[in-house]
């Protein structure tokens, strides 16, 4: 799926977060850097159109989010992990993929073949009867990180993931997003996290509130 931001200006009541986005990415894995209070979330909520832009543009495919019935249509092919995502203690991994699947308008038909993909991809077979609490907390991770990637997205939003993913194994993370070939993948992070394991390019939000951006590579593809 194709980002295209053009002085997009996004903000909640009568208070700008981000003053001014400029954005095209279309495919692989981009990060978004940033301090606290930057807006990081405040662009992922709005790329997954729940977040309209008051000014400028945000087009996803050549789409406005701001038109209500468009953002309907395109979430069907968006994933939004945010970064306080939990799971139900009580469901099994397979269940939480079910319930996943079920969110995202999957027919049942088609769920049982998506949960089976997703199970194996992760390397999460072998959990797919265990409660989600009988899992240690990287397991956890991964787990969250499957239901965005069931079905067949074509944007996957990672809100925070690599702030809470110290330790992980971001040669597995960059080989699982890489596996998500026919989508477009934004992730954030801290700015001082070090995303060149995986993110082929980052995006710099300023710090404090009002914020603008800036392109830089990250290694990678373009």
């Amino acid at each position: 799926m194709e980002i295209l931001a053009e002085g997009a200006v996004i903000g909640y009541g009568q208070r700008d977060v981000v003053d001014h986005l400029d954005l095209q990415v279309s495919g692989g894995i981009t990060a978004i850097l940033g301090p606290v209070d930057s807006g990081k979330t405040t662009v992922m909520r709005a790329l997954a159109t729940l977040l309209p832009p008051r000014s400028g543009r945000l087009l996803l495919d050549g789409h406005d989010v701001r038109v209500t019935a468009t953002a309907r249509r395109l979430r069907a092919d968006i994933r939004y992990l945010p970064q306080d995502a939990g799971l139900e203690p009580a469901m099994s991994v397979r269940d939480h993929l079910h319930y996943a699947a079920w969110v995202c308008g999957i027919t049942r038909q088609a769920t049982d073949h998506h949960v089976r993909r997703v199970l194996a991809d992760l390397g999460l077979t072998d959990h797919a009867g265990t409660r989600t609490k009988r899992l240690p907390d990287e397991e956890r991770r991964w787990v969250s990180l499957a239901g965005a990637l069931i079905g067949t997205p074509r944007l996957i939003l990672l809100d925070g993931a690599f702030d809470d993913w110290n330790g992980v194994d971001h040669s597995r993370l960059r080989r699982i997003l890489r596996g998500q070939a026919s989508a477009t993948v934004v992730v954030t992070a801290r700015e001082r996290v070090d995303v060149r394991g995986v993110a082929d390019r980052a995006i710099s939000l300023g710090s404090l509130m009002s914020t603008a951006t800036t392109v830089a590579s990250a290694g990678g593809r373009g």
